[in-house]
């Protein structure tokens, strides 16, 4: 769900079984390679590797990793050993992770550092995937929608959840999950920007944290796999995620930590003259509207939040004046929502696969 152009921070993808793209992308040598020691990333079959047309070491040690997808996407890879939990601000400020930082230093005494950043270069994009939304009979969404009201827009989205854990289904044809928050895309005229993380189900069990971009014309500019495939930052089933898309001057940060393992990630998508929008999102996802569903049990979301662009600080989703509560439905209810309580959390209860 995505498109103009993109400035991201460590890349990856998603599919079912692990292989190397079939497709690579050549791009000209940099001169000289600042990435050239890193590891390459693993993509899943369907998915396109690109590989840099760039790249340039930071005076901070960074090395900044420039692709071109179509659109342009710059991916940050911190130093060896960065640790993001004890960075002083001086040492965030200009890579726009000090979210990430702040949300790990909050979760509590379980993230006393982070774990370090597997530093890997090469982006797995699958121009295939698409969120089949365009009405409010939704066979693809379960969980909530806020609108803003008309005096102000909404700029940021974040919450707090639990990684679902897909329960073996026979029944289940390669099911899947994905949960994320997004900022915008109703109606589906309006441009989307979410990021979360993607469980595919047993026999086969993974996990992938992701971010998406679909223009306001309903073109998907692909699912963008941060870390590889599965993630490399060893993302389980349980582990507590937060996810967070912040729009300003132009661009759009999308960030996901796992402060389980202290894994973390971020992208900023270089959005041109798109506006803040009306709508956001905390969605657990039946992957395109036509797979099946992975049996995920009940999921648990907390800390749910908006930003709004008349004020200066995150508010609660609760407090916005409209809620929708998006139930998964086809031929049967294939997943339910409890929608937003008045404490900020919710949970989505799976039904059947399709």
């Amino acid at each position: 769900m995505h498109k103009p152009s993109i400035a991201l921070r460590i890349g990856a993808s998603i599919g079912f079984g692990v292989v190397l793209a079939q497709a690579v992308v050549p791009v000209a040598a940099a001169t000289p390679d600042a990435g050239a020691g890193l590891t390459y990333t693993s993509c899943p079959a369907g998915s396109q590797l690109y590989l840099p047309v760039s790249s340039s070491l930071e005076a901070d040690g960074w090395i900044d990793l420039r692709y071109d997808v179509g659109t342009e996407v710059d991916v940050e890879v911190p130093p060896p050993g960065f640790d993001i939990v004890t960075a002083p601000d001086s040492a965030v400020a200009s890579h726009n992770v000090r979210p990430l930082r702040d949300a790990m230093r909050q979760a509590g005494p379980e993230v006393g550092h982070s774990a370090p950043r597997t530093r890997t270069r090469g982006l797995c994009v699958d121009h295939t995937m698409f969120n089949s939304v365009t009405t409010k009979s939704n066979p693809a969404w379960a969980g909530s929608e806020v609108k803003a009201a008309s005096t102000y827009s909404l700029n940021g989205v974040e919450a707090w959840y639990v990684q679902p854990t897909p329960a073996f289904t026979t029944s289940c044809a390669s099911p899947r999950v994905s949960s994320w928050v997004g900022l915008g895309g109703d109606p589906r005229s309006v441009a989307l920007v979410q990021v979360g993380s993607i469980a595919w189900a047993p026999p086969s069990l993974k996990y992938a944290p992701f971010w998406e971009w679909i223009d306001g014309s309903g073109v998907d500019q692909g699912t963008f796999y941060f870390d590889g495939f599965p993630a490399k930052g060893g993302v389980s089933g349980g582990d507590k995620m937060f996810a967070y898309v912040f729009y300003s001057s132009s661009s759009a940060s999308v960030e996901v930590v796992d402060s389980t393992t202290g894994y973390w990630d971020s992208s900023t998508v270089k959005m041109g003259s798109w506006n803040p929008e009306a709508t956001a999102e905390w969605i657990d996802e039946r992957q395109g509207g036509g797979t099946d569903l992975a049996n995920y049990g009940k999921s648990s979301w907390s800390s749910m939040k908006v930003s709004r662009t008349n004020a200066n600080a995150w508010t609660a989703a609760y407090s916005e004046p409209s809620q929708i509560k998006w139930n998964i439905v086809t031929a049967d209810t294939v997943a339910t929502s409890s929608g937003i309580s008045s404490s900020n959390t919710m949970s989505t209860i799976w039904s059947h696969c399709a």
